[in-house]
């Protein structure tokens, strides 16, 4: 009975990629290869130039950057970060999103951690280690920093899982 219900969880949760998977086989095939660069370029030339953008490259050339975009011509995406002005090559890039406005990872990680120890130090000392329990001979009388400890631990993963997540509307991505 268990193995009926994993594989029919399995196969919902499959589901959704498969029209997607179908449309990716044969959707693109019949475009010439020149057609398909200026229609990518495309969600790029309508952008205004100020407007900031995540650039990611293909693998082993580079991170991502934040940028401002300045223009889209030919094959050749131009953009500005930092004061500097740089021209980047379309076969270079993986994909470019339209940034969204959002934290880092590291800031909700320290966010994260502030309240999952503030938290965690609240039910030790409630639930777990209340003050008016009976004193042991063993006892120091220091509170114990268990729930401060894992409590922060805790909410700085759950912050880092949650944070991070600058991707906006995607404006091209290579094929």
């Amino acid at each position: 009975m268990k193995s009926r219900l994993l594989a029919l969880l399995l196969i919902l949760a499959l589901l959704p990629a498969a029209p997607s998977a179908a449309l990716a086989q044969t959707g693109d095939a019949a475009q010439p290869a020149a057609d398909a660069d200026t229609q990518d370029w495309q969600g790029l030339k309508d952008l205004k130039p100020g407007k900031k953008i995540v650039v990611e490259f293909k693998p082993n050339i580079g991170d991502p950057v934040e940028a401002r975009f300045v223009s889209a011509v030919g094959t050749k995406l131009t953009i500005t970060s930092h004061g500097f002005t740089r021209s980047l090559e379309q076969r270079d890039i993986q994909s470019v999103y339209q940034h969204k406005g959002g934290w880092k990872r590291k800031t909700t990680a320290k966010i994260g951690m502030v309240v999952g120890a503030l938290v965690g130090a609240y039910i030790d000392s409630r639930f777990i280690n209340p003050i008016d329990r009976p004193v042991t001979p063993t006892d120091d009388g220091t509170p114990s920093m268990a729930g401060l400890f894992y409590g922060g631990a805790i909410g700085a993963g759950v912050g880092a899982l949650l944070g991070g997540r600058r991707n906006g509307r995607l404006l091209y991505e290579a094929k």
